[in-house]
């Protein structure tokens, strides 16, 4: 991940929702939403995570974000295709090290979701076929069934 220093101009790649560390605010209502860009005013570190502070600008506030959920605001960004939740299908065979982990065409469910800037969005996913692993997977690699 890329270090940033104070005003650095950022993306968020997820959306920001209140941990409950926000007080006033409902737990898991969105603070700011992925794509949105701010400005960093402070760094600390929390927990072994650094977090950073953010001055939205549109918004007037600044919210506390961990290094993965930001990216510098001059990369190319798009939003993610999925989210967590979704039912998808594999449209490729997912092979790990040789080993199939699941069949093209297999069905399954979007456990988590990582972004990483040299790829995109990462998909956590349980297939059926997968005899309980979870399989990595980029946008290509999956359809969403439920549309």
């Amino acid at each position: 991940m890329t270090a940033f220093k104070e005003g650095d101009r950022v993306r968020l790649v997820f959306d920001i929702k209140n941990d409950g560390t926000l007080f006033g605010k409902r737990r898991g209502l969105v603070l700011q939403k992925a794509g949105n860009t701010g400005y960093i005013s402070r760094k600390s570190i929390l927990n072994d995570d650094t977090i950073y502070e953010v001055h939205f600008l549109e918004s007037n506030k600044i919210i506390g974000c961990k290094e993965k959920e930001l990216i510098p605001a001059d990369l190319d960004w798009t939003p993610p295709e999925y989210k967590k939740g979704d039912q998808v299908k594999a449209n490729v065979n997912l092979v790990y090290q040789g080993k199939q982990l699941s069949a093209k065409g297999s069905t399954g469910r979007i456990t988590a979701i990582r972004f990483l800037p040299n790829l995109g969005y990462i998909y956590e996913t349980l297939f059926e076929d997968a005899n309980g692993l979870y399989c990595l997977a980029i946008e290509n690699q999956l359809t969403d069934i439920t549309r």
